[in-house]
Order: structure tokens, then sequence, then C-alpha cells
């Protein structure tokens, strides 16, 4: 592909560029995770995929009919999802890496994870698919740093998004917003932009219809919850207001049940 290579050299921000810059590291990255990286979690990471897990389903509400994991690697994710009660069968993966999307079929081809699906499919041409609107309960987006326009994407989002006050967008970055930071410093034409701020999230949330929410284990008020997403482990939900089919409660920062 001349043309994507030369745009790789002079516009790599172009869109169709990008998403090929992102494909080519994230292959390498998967050639060298059996080497790099241990088969299970760290102690520390199962606890933070728990949490993200149990964000995007508390164990409350009903349990997801369609689960769309974005960016979702070598599929880490699954297990945790399906601790919390998350079915099989409602689990869809995707992701850029089909080096990562393989990983992900032979880590996950025992009968017990029968149903999830891992695809080798951007976000976008699943939001353009015809049946995509309103039809997912939870969206977790753990690659959110790797758009350009983060009100775009998360938009984007909320239209597929079931309206009801279960659903909604979770996301989680399990190093944290500095981390982000650090890579965007070092790999700027990859990733595209930071973790937002709960002043920015809370904009768009409002835009959206949505409420912005974040695990009750972060602290209290806005300024001691931001330096936990900054340095520790940042997971924030975006739910429904009321009058989109979701529940009362506070607009801003709140516990989310089981997390």
């Amino acid at each position: 592909m001349p043309e994507l290579y030369d745009a790789l050299k002079t516009d790599p921000l172009r869109p169709d560029a990008h998403a090929a810059l992102v494909e080519l590291t994230w292959d390498a990255i998967a050639a060298f995770l059996p080497v790099t990286h241990e088969t299970t979690p760290t102690i520390e990471a199962q606890k933070r995929l728990t949490a993200i897990a149990r964000a995007a389903y508390d164990g409350v509400g009903p349990s997801p009919k369609r689960f769309l994991d974005v960016g979702c690697g070598n599929g880490l994710l699954l297990p945790f999802a399906i601790a919390v009660g998350c079915p099989p069968a409602a689990y869809r993966g995707i992701d850029l890496s089909s080096r990562m999307i393989d990983m992900a079929r032979s880590a996950h081809a025992d009968p017990k994870w029968s149903g999830a699906s891992f695809e080798d499919k951007s976000f976008g041409a699943v939001a353009d698919e015809a049946d995509a609107a309103g039809s997912y309960d939870a969206i977790l987006n753990g690659s959110l740093q790797f758009f350009a326009n983060l009100r775009a994407v998360l938009a984007r989002a909320s239209r597929l998004l079931a309206k009801t006050a279960d659903s909604r967008i979770v996301i989680a970055h399990i190093s944290g917003a500095e981390f982000v930071r650090r890579e965007k410093k070092e790999n700027p034409m990859t990733v595209l932009s930071e973790m937002p701020s709960l002043a920015v999230l809370g904009e768009v949330a409002a835009e959206l219809g949505m409420l912005v929410v974040t695990p009750s284990f972060m602290g209290q008020g806005a300024d001691e919850i931001g330096r936990f997403l900054d340095e520790q482990f940042y997971l924030v939900v975006l739910r429904w207001n009321a009058e989109n089919g979701g529940a009362n409660g506070e607009d801003g920062v709140g516990g989310i049940a089981g997390a």
C-alpha cells in the first residue's frame, strides 16, 4: 500500500494512516508480549481489572446483553467481566491489531468462554453497523488516548448505548492519566490525546444528557478524585441522566455499587 506508506511519512495523523500506525505498534507489542509479560496479571492489576468490570456491570441491574470492549488487546478483561456477571455471549472485543486478536482468541478457546467474540475491527466500523444504534448495555473504552477528538468518539459511543438506567460508558486506563501524558509526549504520532479531566468529562456528559460517576474507593471531592485518576488508576463512568432513561442521581462524582 504505497499511498498509505507515504501518508505515514508525511501525514501520520490522517485517520487511515494513524490507524495503520496503531495497528503496527500493537502488532509489534503482541509479538513480544509472551516474553515481556506474565500470563497471569499481578494482584494489583487483577484488582483494577475487577474494578473496571464492576464499573461496567455492578451486579445490581440486569446482566448486559451486549458488552463492547474497545481496544480489547489480548482479551485480558474478559474473565473479569464474566466473573462479575457478564454472560460470555454478551462480550464483543474489538482491536485494530490482528496479532492481539489472534492472541485473544487463542487464550480464550476454552468452552467456558464460548460465545465471546474477538474481532479485528475499528470502533468506527462498529459504530457504522446497521444495527449498532442503542444496542449496547456497556461500552468499555481502554483506548481513548488513541482518538484525536474525545468529544466526537464519546458522542458516537453514546449513540451505541441503550437508554436504560443500567447502561454505561466506562473510560479506563489501568496505569492512570499521568502515564498516558508520558506516552503522548514520547509517542505523539500514536497517542493523540490525554485522559480527560473530570471537568472536561462533566461538560461532555452534560452535552450528551449523561452523568459522570466514579468509584467510591477514589475518595471524595473532585480534587482528591482527580489526583487518584492522575497518579494511580483512571476509571470514570458516564451514565444516562433521568431525562434520558437513567436513574435520578447527583450530577457529578459519586459511588458505583460494587466497585
